[in-house]
């Protein structure tokens, strides 16, 4: 059977849909082990500072996870 545009379009879109997920947990996971280390510091002031981030990328994930 020959595959179509039409075929392997749908799974070209998946695979962007699963990096840009992908990024986004790459981006929270490396938020989240700054926020460890400033809590391990009680660098109270950095931890502050990346809460509005935090908060952007658990928005952007459920957004992106909930299309």
């Amino acid at each position: 059977m020959a595959t179509t545009l039409t075929q392997v379009k749908p799974n070209m879109n998946l695979r962007n849909d699963v990096q840009a997920v992908m990024k986004v947990l790459d981006a929270f996971s490396q938020l989240l082990e700054e926020e460890t280390t400033a809590l391990r510091k009680s660098d109270f002031k950095t931890v502050d500072r990346l809460q509005a981030n935090k908060k952007a990328l658990a928005a952007e994930y459920q957004s992106r996870v909930t299309a």
